[in-house]
């Protein structure tokens, strides 16, 4: 049983993944954040279901994540790249995702944000390898708490 419910699950997360993430402009999708099961993080232990979203990362591909944090943007070979992040204290003080904004405006670096997007790999030819994103449906300011 558990077997079957993991493979649907599978079934239903791919064409989530392709009905959703295929689209390279939100605006042409019909989704709304409410139309979706949503993996909603909050406090506490925001930074450990992140890890445990990164660690498990098969486990969550094609799901809807919802978090609130900071807003910033870095940059590769002139190339923007943006994150929404929470610093918290510990080893590694940074949690949060790169999210793949699509047509949504950006805000300024330390803006306070929430942010629903669908999980999705990429591949990164310079690494190598897959690294995970948030392909963004939703990114509004908020107030931070």
């Amino acid at each position: 049983m558990k077997k079957i419910c993991k493979s649907l699950l599978l079934v239903i997360s791919v064409v989530l993944l392709l009905g959703l993430v295929g689209c390279s402009n939100n605006s042409d999708n019909n989704y709304t954040p409410d139309d979706i099961d949503i993996i909603e993080i909050t406090d506490p232990g925001f930074d450990v279901r992140i890890k445990e979203i990164q660690l498990n990362r098969d486990e969550y591909i094609g799901r809807t994540i919802r978090y609130e944090g900071f807003f910033l943007s870095s940059y590769w070979e002139d190339e923007a790249i943006y994150f929404v992040v929470r610093l918290e204290g510990g080893c590694c003080g940074i949690h949060g995702f790169e999210v793949y904004l699509n047509d949504v405006p950006r805000f300024d670096d330390e803006t306070w944000v929430e942010v629903t997007g669908i999980l999705e790999e990429f591949y990164v030819e310079d690494a190598g390898r897959y690294l995970i994103r948030l392909n963004v449906i939703s990114l509004e300011e908020r107030v931070p708490h």
